[in-house]
């Protein structure tokens, strides 16, 4: 079962972060939702969410190392989209 490339784009420096594999979308959603609203650990990303994108950027074949990517990334998320608004809760 081949496995998702993805990547955050930092609008600010105008640079990306190394790609990382997940299998499934709702995964590295979950993780890019975790960095963004980390109280533990402030980040960049949970002092400045509107900055980052999260981007899906290919295909990876565990099993043959295979790599394709798309002919153009899609946009998963912004930092605000996954940003909880605390005074909600």
């Amino acid at each position: 079962m081949n496995q998702k490339l993805y990547f955050i784009y930092d609008s600010k420096s105008e640079t990306f972060t190394a790609p990382t594999v997940n299998p499934a979308r709702g995964q590295a959603l979950r993780s890019f939702s975790d960095a963004v609203n980390s109280k533990d650990q402030p980040s960049v990303l949970s002092q400045h969410p509107a900055d980052f994108t999260l981007y899906e950027i290919g295909d990876f074949n565990p099993y043959t190392g295979d790599i394709v990517l798309y002919d153009a990334r899609k946009a998963v998320a912004n930092g605000l989209d996954v940003k909880v608004d605390e005074s909600l809760n």
